[in-house]
């Protein structure tokens, strides 16, 4: 029998012979991506990530789907089920954590758990929950859904998909992922599991949208740590190399390179140092993997013999890389002879940021090189493209597409290569608004409005804002400080 509807409630009816899917973000926009699934009156929240502030806006910690707007579904809140340790997945949970019950749990990889309570910690809210590990060879069973963890391979270790599935429906939830037959330190994506757990009727897949758009696959990162090395070999200075805090693959990738052309790999950036310390205490890290903290000790070796992976492929403000840019002294010097990579692409929105930084190395004739050296590619993407789609599609076969994660030519892409595959209905959301699948279709739910919050420190507490206000606040602060510095500076009035 369906549950009765609560009182000043905005949630949909969830019952025993449908699954209610309400992406809470990550809908039109890359980050904040939140995934609600309810069925028999109860929740599951699939990831909580942020996005990423303004530009130009100080002070912002994170910017989220509004918790508080979760409130009436809180006490059937079944537990929140992580995919992977990205920050667009996890980033988020400082902000949601002081709105739940207390000892909700929160499933995750040994490695995503880490990453988690490192998150958690940093805003000291680690007690209000429970972390719990899992193994993905096993079902994750949390009543009325049975999750299925599919490994999937991405550019953060241990990723998964999720196969959920009740006693009427089976959903696919492929979290980020790609194909990747020749991983670093990460596992393959695998299709005989997707497979098994579509082989009874796959009724819907809510699908990472981000690379839709593109033609063709990325290299594997082996290929990319072989390439690295045979970049490095043609380098006769320092190799400055930023990449993604989280990247463990790529991180590990320029590692091995750096051994095998005898550079000393040295690695800088707090949040690069705390991905790595966890990959190493989960085993992710090995022996092959060497790399020295203190910069330091970079001055004791021939710049031709070193390598320094860091953060700030974006030009981030604070990051090492920007800072390196900006000719930081309590930093090595980077000038002459030496090369700068990137081993990233250039997320859209931050192209001025990064001509700067790169235009600040170049006046010192620094050799910068962005994702590739000619033919050489030194970066790799972590999510499917349009054949990985399509083999994704061919072998889950579902009755449903819902495009998630990206920006609306992300999802409309998607939706173009599902409808050439054959894939019967396809359903582009929207953030907070709800769909209900069943075995044979699919219908609109009802919608409950989630506003943008930012969280800023207060008394060493995060305190969430509506964006807007936060914005403005923070817009305030910073000219009131832009105007007593010019008045401090401004000669005395003359006699």
């Amino acid at each position: 029998m369906a549950a009765a509807p609560r009182s000043a409630d905005p949630f949909p009816r969830t019952d025993r012979d449908s699954i209610v899917v309400m992406p809470v973000g990550g809908i039109g926009s890359i980050g904040s991506n939140w995934t609600l699934y309810g069925a028999a009156d109860r929740w599951i929240l699939v990831d909580a990530g942020a996005g990423m502030p303004p530009k130009g806006v100080a002070g912002l910690q994170v910017v989220v789907p509004d918790p508080a707007q979760l409130a009436p579904i809180l006490d059937r809140l079944v537990a929140i089920v992580i995919t992977h340790a990205h920050y667009d997945h996890i980033g988020g949970l400082p902000a949601l954590v002081p709105s739940l019950r207390k000892g909700t749990r929160i499933y995750a990889t040994r490695f995503a758990a880490e990453c988690v309570r490192h998150h958690l910690e940093r805003y000291d809210v680690q007690d209000r929950v429970e972390v719990r590990t899992f193994s993905p060879n096993r079902c994750l069973t949390l009543k009325p859904f049975t999750l299925h963890p599919i490994k999937v391979a991405h550019s953060s270790p241990e990723a998964l998909a999720f196969g959920i599935q009740t006693e009427a429906v089976r959903i696919l939830h492929t979290g980020d992922w790609r194909i990747d037959e020749a991983p670093n330190t990460t596992w393959k994506t695998d299709f005989d599991a997707v497979a098994r757990f579509a082989r009874p009727g796959l009724s819907a897949m809510v699908a990472d949208s981000t690379c839709a758009d593109r033609a063709g696959p990325s290299p594997s990162e082996n290929r990319i740590a072989a390439n690295f090395a045979e970049f490095l070999d043609r380098q006769s200075g320092l190799v400055v190399a930023a990449c993604f805090s989280s990247h463990v693959d790529r991180a590990a990738g320029m590692m091995q390179a750096a051994t095998a052309v005898g550079r000393v790999a040295f690695v800088a950036g707090m949040s690069l140092l705390r991905t790595l310390d966890a990959a190493k205490g989960v085993g992710i890290l090995d022996d092959r993997h060497v790399y020295e903290t203190d910069l330091r000790l970079l001055e004791s070796h021939p710049p031709s013999r070193c390598l320094l992976i860091c953060t700030g492929s974006q030009g981030e403000e604070n990051a090492i890389l920007r800072r390196l840019a900006d000719d930081d002294r309590r930093l090595p010097e980077v000038a002459g002879r030496d090369t700068v990579l990137l081993s990233s692409r250039v997320i859209p929105g931050n192209e001025d940021e990064v001509a700067v930084m790169v235009d600040a190395f170049r006046d010192r004739h620094v050799d910068v090189f962005i994702g590739q050296d000619g033919d050489l590619q030194l970066h790799a993407s972590g999510h499917a493209s349009r054949p990985e789609i399509e083999k994704m599609l061919d072998v889950a076969r579902p009755r449903l597409l819902i495009p998630v994660h990206g920006a609306d030519h992300h999802l409309e892409a998607h939706v173009e290569i599902a409808r050439a595959a054959g894939v019967p209905e396809c359903h582009v959301p929207a953030n907070g608004r709800a769909v209900r699948v069943t075995r044979t279709g699919c219908s609109d739910a009802g919608s409950v409005e989630f506003r943008p919050m930012a969280g800023v420190m207060r008394n060493e507490r995060l305190v969430l804002k509506p964006l807007e206000v936060a914005v403005a606040e923070a817009e305030e602060h910073a000219a009131r400080k832009a105007a007593r510095r010019d008045a401090q500076s401004m000669p005395p009035a003359a006699a």
